[in-house]
């Protein structure tokens, strides 16, 4: 095994608001052991996440997920493997402050936002927009929940590229792109598999916990960035995820 998949297995695997009592170390250990010597078929099994109910903010409740071990250990091997595609995309923003990035200590999480906390990004939001007259400000609300998984692909290449693809394929006609392009995509469709594995195949959302998921929503995150910029090339701004 790895040591990329070790970690993510590790710390990346349960969400961050369970106690510190509930960990993924031993399953970490002994992973990939369990998974030579599954039965046939084992592999491609799917299943229903668990949701936990904790609170938010002292007054009100909110949802966080615990995935089947087996499909989740599929899904971040491959995002492991595949990491660098992923890093491409969350570069692809030049506004996002919650970019990604991978920690050493075992008393963090393994990936984790640029910006350390809130607090330091709205200190750099602050410095940003002290020349500014206007400020618009954006919430996407339940943005896990929202995510169509099917959209994974365009973050990777770019609707109209991905649906190019699709559309060649299903009609069985020569796809008019690189295989480098086409590669990519296939990639893009794989890590939109796997998660669907991990919820029982739904495609309307991406489970709320794992480090796979945030990487993931800050991809597509950083694909919109790059959308809105371009229809407004004059303007500026910060971006950050809460949680």
């Amino acid at each position: 095994m790895s040591k990329e998949l070790f970690n993510i297995l590790h710390r990346g695997y349960f969400p961050k608001e369970l106690p510190p009592a509930f960990n993924t170390y031993t399953f970490a250990l002994h992973a990939n052991d369990l998974i030579n010597n599954l039965q046939p078929g084992w592999n491609d099994v799917d299943a229903p996440p668990v949701r936990c109910s904790i609170p938010k903010n002292g007054i009100g409740r909110r949802y966080v997920h615990v995935l089947h071990p087996l499909p989740y250990f599929f899904l971040a091997k491959y995002v492991t493997e595949n990491y660098a595609d992923i890093k491409r995309v969350c570069a692809m923003s030049t506004i996002s402050y919650s970019t990604p990035v991978i920690t050493q200590s075992l008393k963090q999480r393994y990936i984790i936002p640029k910006s350390k906390n809130v607090a330091s990004f709205q200190e750099r939001l602050q410095k940003k927009s002290l020349d500014k007259y206007v400020e618009l400000k954006v919430d996407v609300s339940n943005f896990y929940p929202s995510v169509y998984t099917h959209i994974i692909p365009w973050t990777f290449v770019g609707k109209d590229v991905a649906q190019t693809i699709w559309r060649c394929r299903r009609a069985g006609t020569v796809i008019p792109y690189p295989i480098a392009t086409i590669d990519t995509y296939d990639k893009a469709n794989q890590i939109d598999d796997l998660i669907e594995k991990c919820q029982e195949r739904q495609t309307h959302g991406i489970p709320v916990g794992p480090d796979s998921s945030y990487v993931i929503a800050e991809a597509i995150l950083s694909y919109l960035d790059q959308i809105v910029l371009s229809k407004c090339p004059k303007a500026t701004g910060c971006r950050y995820y809460d949680d």
